[in-house]
């Protein structure tokens, strides 16, 4: 039996995927108080940037850093924003 789409690729970019413009970027990957508090707990720039990340894509489901390509590189900007680390830790 052939499966219906529910949704056109386009409803389903906006509905699961990773907002590409600054507005929604800052919306969806600032951090709260409690999620900051997390990431504070690891040693180094670099791993704090890294759990900010991982922490902020368990909004949207199938993306990880590795995946999310060019988003992945401007949420990395704004965890460095949001965690007070150097983006010279980024990779």
């Amino acid at each position: 039996m052939a499966r219906r789409q529910l949704l056109t690729n386009e409803e389903r970019q906006a509905l699961l995927g990773i907002p590409l413009d600054p507005d929604g970027m800052a919306r969806r990957f600032t951090l709260s108080r409690a999620d900051q508090d997390l990431v504070a707990g690891r040693r180094r720039d670099t791993n704090r940037i890294g759990f900010a990340v991982q922490l902020a894509l368990l909004r949207y489901p199938r993306h990880s850093a590795r995946t999310a390509g060019a988003a992945g590189r401007t949420a990395c900007s704004v965890a460095c924003k949001t965690t007070g680390c150097s983006s010279g830790a980024v990779r």
